[in-house]
């Protein structure tokens, strides 16, 4: 999964977690998934801070 991919994932899963989307499109294993490559940019970039 691509990184912006994952980020339009998280993203829309907030926006239903926040009432703003009807249904949950997403299985919770893509989700699970999207997190991880999202997690995984995060620490990159910490190590060069």
């Amino acid at each position: 999964m691509e990184l912006k991919t994952a980020i339009e994932i998280l993203e829309y899963h907030q926006e239903w977690r926040l009432g703003k989307r009807e249904d949950m499109i997403h299985e919770p294993k893509k989700l699970t998934e999207a997190l991880d490559i999202v997690l995984m940019e995060v620490k990159k970039y910490k190590s060069i801070l």
